[in-house]
């Protein structure tokens, strides 16, 4: 091909110096003769993935774009895993009535002696969160507390009072958060096809830098909602443009893969936030942490190009063509002229009716078995993350944990195509719910010398959710039928953002003190996903077979006539199971 260009590139100079000596007339006859001449050295390219690999599939150009997208997948995660420290709710007390200077650590006797005398004690011996005794010993609410700044300085709930009665506000406000994603996805998914990724990638960093500098200086805690709201929305809608952006740059063979990595990028996001909460436990000077790389990813997207394969979409070529040339320049190669003068980007085909979808019970069956799946993979993964603090122990060190885990949870995607998608994924979901429903035991069994158990079940219960995680965007968009897969996606991904706002309530408001406080929301992530787990063992595998086109494609999957093992259209199967995982 090198060679090719290289001579080709020959025959264009020799043609500019004939052009200027020839006639108009001339001048015609040798373009024409140079476009033959270029239409025999280059065979016409009709398909995009086809100038890919024209241009190298895989090289130097691709993975410096996708290194800086990586990064971005990076930031957009720091800021979604701070929220465990960011709303962690520190050891507290009523204040003692009159005693301004109070403290949480018992300064001597006197104060000592001015605790016991105010604040009740309840039935394990510690000292009452929300009542206090008045002088004549009756036992009131108190409006004031003290905190126990050992962990953190201040945190979101101590700095406005969000525990007793206004505890329920601080689930509100992670709802919020979880929930903007909704309206921040969608928005962001359409303005992403309207005006391009570069362009909404741009827009989301822009407004998660700003709003979260801007969340540290909120005087109340409604004008807080309301600028986490607004970060949710932009931070939910970073990794959906970042994705589509970095794998359409890839042709089919690479994109499953490079779906795979960003993930393992994502996962880094875990440990580095733990890094900057140990170091940072200020809330305010750790969200002011995490929100600052924002901006520093937001200007190497200067070197980002926008996706040349929606800006033929566009009909915008002259802008495709110049990144495409860049490209390949630096990888080594010679884009030939006029090479996407046929190239054609196709639409999807359009939808079904609901009345046709109707007629078709199996695909609306699987439909629901997979959004309760992903419902609950939801629900399990970020409650278990919410849920650190009340495991006991260290809380960087089991966050370090729940986080690191997550490297080989990931792992298991690879591993897929051989071993099949059903398999892998009730077995990670069984083990992660198993994990989470034995915490019981620990607590009514084990010593507190034993107690750490509650953080290794946690582990395996994350473990199994992120693995299914992994697994479930294949799986599904393998299971639906093209005429409906963005559509049945979509409900799916609807249904488990609600998991993911229901997951705060879980973990903070349902308790049962004789069992302790880290086992009611265990109990609940395990026997939820073991139900999954046996749900969606009637569905059928997908290893290794076409992918569904219509809806009687998809009523007759599972099939023994149907399941033929064959890697008929592979790549193009891969390649678009990996553009829906954009669905997250």
């Amino acid at each position: 091909m090198n060679g090719q260009a290289k001579n080709h590139g020959d025959l264009n100079d020799e043609n500019r110096t004939l052009v200027n000596q020839e006639s108009p007339d001339q001048r015609k006859n040798s373009g024409t003769k140079a476009a033959d001449a270029t239409n025999e050295l280059y065979p016409e390219i009709h398909h995009f993935d086809e100038v890919l690999q024209h241009i190298g599939n895989a090289g130097p150009y691709q993975v410096r774009i996708y290194f800086l997208l990586c990064m971005v997948a990076v930031v957009e995660a720091l800021t979604a895993y701070a929220i465990v420290f960011i709303e962690e709710t520190p050891k507290h007390r009523c204040q003692v009535p009159g005693l301004d200077n109070d403290t949480w650590v018992i300064q001597g006797p006197g104060h000592e002696a001015l605790i016991n005398a105010s604040i009740p004690r309840d039935r394990r011996g510690k000292y009452a969160e929300c009542t206090v005794r008045t002088s004549n010993g009756t036992e009131v609410k108190c409006s004031n507390w003290v905190y126990d700044t050992s962990t953190f300085t201040t945190t979101y709930p101590s700095q406005f009072n969000l525990v007793c009665d206004k505890a329920e506000l601080l689930s509100v406000t992670s709802m919020v958060f979880f929930g903007s994603a909704l309206a921040g996805g969608l928005f962001l998914g359409i303005l992403s096809d309207t005006v391009g990724r570069k362009t909404t990638l741009v827009i989301a960093l822009l407004g998660q830098g700003i709003t979260g500098v801007v969340a540290i200086f909120a005087p109340t805690i409604e004008v807080y909602m309301i600028i986490r709201f607004l970060l949710g929305a932009f931070s939910s809608g970073i990794f959906n443009p970042c994705f589509t952006l970095a794998l359409e740059f890839y042709g089919p063979k690479q994109r499953m893969v490079a779906g795979s990595v960003i993930n393992f990028f994502c996962a880094t996001g875990g440990p580095l936030t733990t890094l900057l909460a140990y170091f940072l436990r200020d809330w305010r000077h750790f969200q002011l942490a995490v929100t600052l790389p924002t901006f520093l990813v937001l200007v190497t997207m200067w070197y980002v190009p926008e996706s040349p394969r929606w800006l033929l979409s566009r009909g915008k070529r002259r802008r495709a063509e110049k990144i495409l040339r860049t490209a390949a320049r630096v990888n080594g190669r010679v884009l030939a002229p006029n090479v996407l003068n046929n190239v054609v980007i196709e639409e999807e085909s359009p939808s079904v009716s609901f009345r046709e979808l109707f007629r078709a019970p199996k695909v609306i069956l699987r439909m629901l078995m997979l959004s309760y799946a992903w419902l609950i993979v939801d629900t399990t993964y970020y409650g278990i993350g919410l849920h650190t603090g009340n495991l006991g122990g260290d809380i960087f060190v089991n966050y370090l944990c729940l986080g690191l885990i997550e490297y080989p949870a990931f792992v298991i995607c690879f591993t897929i195509d051989r071993f099949g998608r059903k398999k892998p994924y009730i077995l990670c979901m069984l083990l992660g719910g198993l994990a989470c429903v034995c915490s019981i035991f620990v607590e009514l069994y084990a010593n507190e010398e034993l107690k750490w158990l509650h953080v290794v079940l946690a582990v395996a219960g994350k473990f199994g959710a992120a693995a299914v995680y992994g697994i479930h965007f294949i799986w599904a968009a393998e299971i639906y039928p093209t005429v409906i897969r963005n559509f049945a996606m979509g409900v799916g991904a609807t249904v488990a953002n609600i998991g993911t706002m229901v997951s705060p309530f879980i973990v903070r408001n349902i308790k049962v003190d004789s069992i302790g406080p880290s086992t009611i929301p265990m109990i609940i992530f395990g026997a939820a996903s073991i139900s999954a787990a046996i749900l969606v063992g009637f569905l059928p595998e997908t290893t290794n077979i076409n992918l569904p086109e219509t809806l009687e494609d998809a009523q007759n999957l599972g099939r023994k006539q149907s399941t033929h093992k064959k890697k008929i259209r592979h790549d193009e199967d891969k390649d678009l199971i990996a553009q829906k995982e954009t669905q997250l």
